[in-house]
């Protein structure tokens, strides 16, 4: 769902335009091995991916979150002109600022439920760089909540042999 959503704002922004027949989005959770679309890769472009996870305590339970990053990756035709390289920089921060704030305008509409749960206050950015492609850019990291809340761990566990001082001490 969320991969969905971004790509409609690609399609959407005016300075991506992404297509079925120019691609300018790859998602590298699932893209990864497609090594062809990054032949086809126009830019800007825009990757997203899932990191890994993260355990948050909500009341008595936990929440797991998608440990996510968005590049916003320009190439450059020169790695050696450096005002070049910061006009591709400052671009792709604007870029991402876009997108930012539209998920921000679609979250308060509640247009996209799933947006509810990212928090957007410190959000970090940094800059990212390839240099040996001569690309260049931004990369947004978040949390975005998945769909599941434990809650109900003890029935996994069997209740006898519980670590008390009845319990055997299996190293004496």
């Amino acid at each position: 769902m969320f991969k969905e959503y971004i790509i409609d704002l690609c399609r959407r922004h005016h300075d991506i335009h992404h297509r079925d027949d120019e691609i300018h989005f790859i998602d590298l959770s699932t893209d990864r091995r497609n090594t062809a679309l990054a032949q086809q890769m126009r830019y800007p472009g825009v990757f997203l991916d899932r990191t890994g996870y993260t355990y948050r305590t909500t009341g008595n339970g936990l929440r797991r979150y998608a440990n996510m990053t968005l590049d916003i990756w320009q190439h450059v035709t020169d790695t050696a002109d450096y005002d070049q390289i910061e006009r591709v920089i400052e671009k792709c921060d604007s870029i991402l600022n876009d997108f930012v704030m539209m998920m921000m305008t679609d979250r308060r509409s509640r247009k996209h439920k799933f947006l509810l749960g990212i928090s957007f206050d410190g959000m970090q950015v940094q800059e990212i760089m390839n240099e040996q492609n001569a690309l260049y850019g931004v990369r947004a990291s978040f949390l975005l909540p998945e769909n599941q809340c434990i809650t109900d761990i003890e029935e996994r566990f069997r209740i006898e042999g519980t670590f008390d001082q009845t319990f055997t001490n299996p190293f004496d």
